[in-house]
């Protein structure tokens, strides 16, 4: 990247503005999130970072596994790192564990948060352009 304080991520192909949000669970940030937005605001990957209750909280480590996870996803174009083990997510939460399904997703389905963030990106960004 030629400017280092720019948001976007650039491949060899396209550029991403990655947005994250954390998800806690009592009180403490258990899960980073990053979803993957092309030039067209379009989301293209989401990745996801669990921590375990014995870990310690690091956002960095968060959102850097996180990112990682959402960009494998759109270069590869498919999803993997299924979350196989109810055990795996925050309090054994059975809703969580079905909604997330996947660490590192290719086009996912957005919950209403995570549409809210895109059209705030969407609105800041035309913002940007005038």
């Amino acid at each position: 990247m030629d400017n280092s304080s720019s948001p976007w991520i650039e491949t060899k192909h396209e550029k991403f503005l990655p947005k994250f949000y954390y998800m806690p669970i009592t009180g403490q940030p258990i899960l980073t999130v990053c979803l993957l937005l092309s030039e067209d605001f379009q989301v293209k990957g989401r990745g996801v970072a669990v921590r375990s209750a014995n870990d310690n909280h690091c956002r960095k480590t968060g959102r850097n596994k996180a990112l990682g996870r959402a960009v494998k996803a759109v270069m590869n174009e498919e999803s993997s790192e299924y979350v196989y083990h109810r055990e795996d997510v925050p309090n054994n939460d059975y809703a969580l564990w079905k909604r997330l399904g996947w660490k590192s997703e290719h086009w996912p389905y957005l919950t209403k948060f995570e549409r809210k963030i895109v059209d705030t990106a969407v609105e800041y960004g035309k913002e940007k352009k005038k």
